[in-house]
């Protein structure tokens, strides 16, 4: 059985097909709003492009509808995050 394992297993399917699925990232194509508790463990998941912002900012403000576009196109590719950096 080991020399089958060695010989088929081993040489035959890719590492990519003997991995553990990938979590699906982002699945519903929004923007993750992170705290203290959840940066870490929201970043241990995968590629993620995090801004760090401000209520009150203008150009923030400004910005907002275009981090919702980014991650409607990213959905399931890559998590779009933020941190309001007024609170925690």
């Amino acid at each position: 059985m080991s020399r089958w394992k060695a010989n088929v297993v081993d040489t035959e399917i890719p590492k990519q097909a003997r991995q553990a699925p990938k979590p699906l990232l982002d699945p519903q194509g929004e923007v993750l709003p992170l705290t203290t508790d959840t940066f870490s463990e929201a970043l241990s998941k995968g590629p993620a492009f995090v801004k760090f912002y401000a209520p009150w900012c203008g150009h923030c403000k400004k910005l907002a509808p275009t981090w919702k576009q980014l991650a409607w196109h990213m959905e399931g590719r890559i998590t779009i995050a933020e941190v309001n950096c007024d609170e925690d």
